[in-house]
Formats: C-alpha cells, sequence, structure tokens
C-alpha cells in the first residue's frame, strides 16, 4: 500500500479540504462522494463507488435504536 502524508487544516466552520495530491491519488474529481470510517483514533477516507446506496441517514440516531423501537416500527 501506498502511503502518503499530507495535512490541511479545519476552518471555523469545520470544513477540510483534501489536498490536491491526495485527491488525484484517490481518483476523487469534482461531484465525488467520499465516505469516512472512524477507527479508534484515525479516520480513513474513501471514495464511494457511483451507484453505490445512499448511506441510512438514521443511522446516527441511537436514542431511535431500542428493543421497543425495533418492535414498533420493524413492519412498517
Amino acid at each position: 500500500m501506498a502511503r502518503m502524508i499530507a495535512t490541511a487544516k479545519a476552518t471555523s466552520r469545520g470544513r477540510i479540504v483534501l489536498p490536491k495530491r491526495v485527491r488525484q491519488h484517490m481518483g476523487i474529481h469534482p461531484e465525488d462522494r467520499v465516505r469516512f470510517v472512524v477507527r479508534d483514533k484515525a479516520v480513513v477516507i474513501e471514495k464511494v463507488a457511483l451507484g453505490a446506496p445512499a448511506e441510512d441517514p438514521f443511522v446516527t440516531f441511537v436514542e431511535w435504536n431500542s428493543e421497543a423501537d425495533r418492535r414498533a416500527y420493524d413492519n412498517l
């Protein structure tokens, strides 16, 4: 696996620009999607394939993830 180190600075709004050489290496172009995978204290950035299913926007809502909620909403 190729190793590349690049840094970026977060803006006051939390935005980070992927450095040009990282985008080129990964083949990321305008309008492409990337996925952020958190592993312990590291973040892996992956290019999302065209046509890949969109992720579930509710996956992070753990407050609605109880057994009672699953039973109540399973058959919708």
